[in-house]
């Protein structure tokens, strides 16, 4: 599960404020397919929701005009991810 989200995060010094949405949106999808998965443990779900609620605590904090500002303003990411995501 730590592909792409340790491979941003890693690849700088400091994740960057616009990194952070993506991140928790990949780390919430990949949470969600393993909970999802009919044959999981008991454990691995219960890990995985209490992963999810907390990732989704933090994504909750980014709806703000600075997280929205710095999506656009990377070059990388600009409008492509909010019009994606709306």
């Amino acid at each position: 599960m730590k592909t792409e989200a340790t491979k941003q995060i890693c690849g700088e010094v400091y994740p960057t404020l616009s990194y952070m949405i993506l991140i928790y949106n990949i780390l919430i999808n990949k949470l969600e397919d393993f909970y999802d998965t009919p044959d999981r443990f008991k454990n691995g779900k219960e890990a995985a929701n209490k992963a999810i609620n907390k990732l989704q605590d933090y994504y909750n904090k980014t709806d703000t005009t600075l997280y929205s500002t710095s999506l656009i303003l990377d070059p990388r990411i600009k409008f492509e991810y909010i019009n994606n995501n709306k």
